[in-house]
């Protein structure tokens, strides 16, 4: 998952299209080197693991081979594993391999074979016409240049005839004396005779023909693999394919092709007999002056047997004299799918810091008076509440860690259960300072102000309208522009995943292909000195440590932070009648328990449209066995007036809610038509624990103290007539 992230902070940081939830992996790039054989993409979040490159600072890439860290896009390169042509003008009408019989597919190969022979001796032929050329050219030049001797003098001889050209070609009569070259210049001659005298490993592909089969292999190419030139030519790429070589990689080289785009995999490939080698290799298409595909060209490498055996997670020696390091996100032993771990390749390990001691506090935040979420600061309340948005930090220099604030949670971090809410409010960035979290998974959701969030992976821009997920263990950092707020949901237990589709099906909501994870992007400075915080067990611990704790050169895994855009929800609703609950909007849920009861959901009500007959379209009237949290991200909520961007609601377990007078008896008295409510975007935190509020949200003076009144007034509509002959007791 990619499309770059504009502002992306550093060098070498931008973000690839994540396999976060195990879906497909696609990067353009083209940059990517799996570091093992588990590795299969930018990303996971489920069992699909991620793979990341080294920043372009480096000018290598990490994978445990040298090279430059992307192919230059005139680089000449063509797959030999490509499972699919590329095309040229309009593609024609072909059999597929599949439909084709066995004579149909053998006829077309001698087909190709055929073309490819004659295409070499059309070439072979106009080499032999040249050289024959320049023997005639020079036999006329040297009875020119007698005659001009015998019949004019050696005066005339100076003055008429150009000396001979350091090329060795034929001098000419000619008041042009390059003009002789002209036809050695020319780009079939020229590629003729470079390919003749290439030592190079690579093949030439015509996509003109069908399958794209091969036309030209050089002897590199062959002793490499094996094979002979009869056994080459008119084949496509796949005969180096086996049962070990990794589909992903072949589908990228396919991608590449179709869309005529340059690119450079790693893959495992196999020889005439039967055995493997690596095989680093480019792919470029060659074009014409129109800009039309002419031909594709593929080089291959083979990588030595030290990178095949470099594949392991911690070798002996780390190539660049880097060190290993693991992050585990969970036991080692629990189930494969949900294992999650990532291995960091660092300029220095992390243990270079001095120890922790208590955070007391600068005055300006940073959890003061918090404590864990069990301390007596926290109570609870059945109560409806609202809060009007959080005032944002201006003149005050709060960062996005001084400008915490936890607004509720449950359960003990210590233990590793249960779960809190905070907001912020900050105007500066984190400059020499970093954080991470051994509570907790952050989901932190921006209102006003984009976060650059540079973590040990690499750096994440979040705007407003995005998310961001940094899971547990992991350092990061915030850099701000200006004044900013936003909430934070905080999990103790679990990681947060895609919900089951169920009978929805294998697509809708959040796709997994959406959500980016960062490429590595490190910082080379050992000689600073960093203030760490830590989040553990409810309370902050401080220390120092020599030199940025962002000196990751590489990295691979499934465990990583990553972001998703709000706007790529695919929203799913009700087209006949009947409003359904609000879990067809959930994002991400971090499970709990027991089966179907989480320990929270990330749930948005984005913009949709609105069709249901007969029905009452907002949210109706509500008491949940869950909590509800909510916030307003931008624009105004659909159930009541009152709830302003920045703002925040919590209505507890089996706590009435639901709309205000005039929203239902707006909703209850107008016209049905199909309609789009654009006009805000809305999430809510949804947690099956009753949350404790801590003192500070209660008493604060952004609290909408008189909430509840924006029920009042709604009265009793209900009559009853007693018929004639009607029993029931009134």
């Amino acid at each position: 998952m990619f499309r770059s992230s504009n502002g992306a902070v550093g060098a070498g940081a931008g973000l690839d299209m994540t396999d976060i939830f195990g879906d497909t992996f696609f990067s353009p790039q083209g940059d990517m080197v799996f570091l093992d054989n588990e590795a299969r993409g930018v990303g996971g979040g489920g069992p699909g693991p991620i793979v990341s490159t080294v920043g372009s600072r480096s000018g290598v890439q990490m994978g445990f081979v040298t090279g430059p860290s992307k192919p230059s896009s005139k680089s000449a390169v063509a797959s030999a594993s490509s499972a699919s042509s590329g095309s040229r003008g309009k593609k024609r009408a072909r059999p597929t391999e599949r439909k084709m019989s066995e004579i149909q597919k053998v006829e077309r190969r001698e087909r190709n074979r055929e073309h490819a022979k004659r295409s070499r001796i059309r070439k072979k032929f106009l080499l032999e016409s040249l050289q024959q050329s320049v023997a005639m050219l020079k036999e006329e030049n040297e009875k020119l240049r007698s005659a001009i001797t015998t019949h004019l003098g050696a005066p005339a001889v100076d003055s008429s005839i150009h000396p001979p050209n350091p090329a060795g070609h034929p001098s000419l009569l000619s008041e042009t004396p390059s003009a002789g070259d002209k036809v050695l210049d020319d780009p079939d001659f020229s590629f003729v005779k470079a390919l003749q005298t290439a030592s190079q490993n690579f093949v030439v592909t015509d996509p003109s023909l069908p399958d794209n089969p091969i036309v030209y292999a050089t002897q590199g190419f062959l002793d490499l693999t094996g094979y002979t030139l009869p056994q080459v030519l008119g084949r496509n790429c796949r005969f180096l394919q086996g049962p070990d070589t990794d589909p992903k990689s072949v589908e990228k080289i396919r991608l590449s092709i179709e869309l005529g785009n340059d690119m450079s995999v790693c893959l495992l490939n196999y020889r005439a007999d039967g055995s493997t080698f690596w095989n680093q290799f480019f792919i470029a298409a060659l074009r014409d002056a129109a800009g039309n595909i002419t031909n594709y060209v593929g080089v291959q490498c083979k990588v030595s047997e030290t990178y095949a055996r470099n594949f392991g997670n911690n070798p002996q020696k780390c190539p660049y004299d880097l060190y290993a390091e693991q992050l585990s996100g969970t036991a080692f032993t629990v189930p494969r799918k949900d294992n999650k771990r990532v291995w960091f390749y660092r300029i220095q390990p992390s243990v270079l810091h001095a120890p922790f001691s208590r955070f007391k506090g600068t005055g300006k935040g940073e959890w003061e008076g918090h404590g864990s979420i069990s301390s007596p600061n926290f109570t609870t309340t059945p109560n409806q509440l609202r809060w009007d948005p959080l005032p944002l930090s201006t003149g005050k220099g709060k960062t996005f860690l001084q400008g915490m604030r936890t607004v509720a949670g449950h359960g003990d971090p210590g233990s590793k259960h249960g779960l809190a809410v905070h907001m912020y409010s900050a105007e500066v960035s984190m400059e020499k300072e970093c954080v991470y979290n051994s509570d907790g998974d952050f989901l932190i959701v921006p209102q006003e102000g984009t976060l650059e969030v540079q973590t040990e992976h690499g750096h994440l821009t979040v705007p407003p309208k995005h998310i961001c997920i940094v899971p547990r263990g992991v350092v990061f950092k915030v850099g701000l522009s200006g004044p900013s707020r936003g909430y934070i949901l905080e999990v103790f237990q679990g990681h947060f995943e895609l919900p089951d589709l169920g009978p929805i099906g294998s697509n809708g909501l959040a796709n997994p292909r959406d959500f980016e994870a960062p490429s590595a992007a490190y910082d080379d400075d050992s000689g600073s000195t960093w203030r760490m915080y830590n989040k553990f067990g409810g309370h902050l611990f401080e220390t120092k440590r020599q030199g940025t704790p962002f000196n990751v050169v590489a990295w691979h895994g499934n465990y990583a932070p990553y972001r998703y855009d709000l706007d790529k929800f695919c929203c799913i609703n009700s087209v006949t009648f009947d409003h359904p609950d609000p879990s067809i909007y959930t994002v991400l849920t971090c499970a709990g328990d027991s089966p179907g009861t989480a320990t929270a959901d990330f749930v948005i009500f984005p913009p949709r449209w609105m069709v249901m007959e007969n029905t009452f379209r907002p949210p109706w009237y509500h008491r949940n066995c869950m909590s509800e949290y909510m916030g307003m991200i931008h624009g105004k909520y659909d159930a009541k007036e009152g709830f302003r961007a920045g703002g925040a609601s919590l209505h507890s377990c089996c706590t009435p809610h639901g709309p205000d007078k005039a929203t239902f008896d707006k909703a209850s008295e107008g016209e049905l038509g199909p309609e789009k409510f654009e006009a805000g975007l809305a999430f809510m935190f949804e947690t099956n624990v009753i949350m404790d509020v801590s003192g500070e949200a209660l008493e604060a003076e952004w609290r909408d103290k008189e909430y509840f009144r924006c029920w009042e007034g709604i009265g009793r509509k209900f009559e009853y007539k007693q018929q004639a002959g009607d029993k029931r007791k009134r």
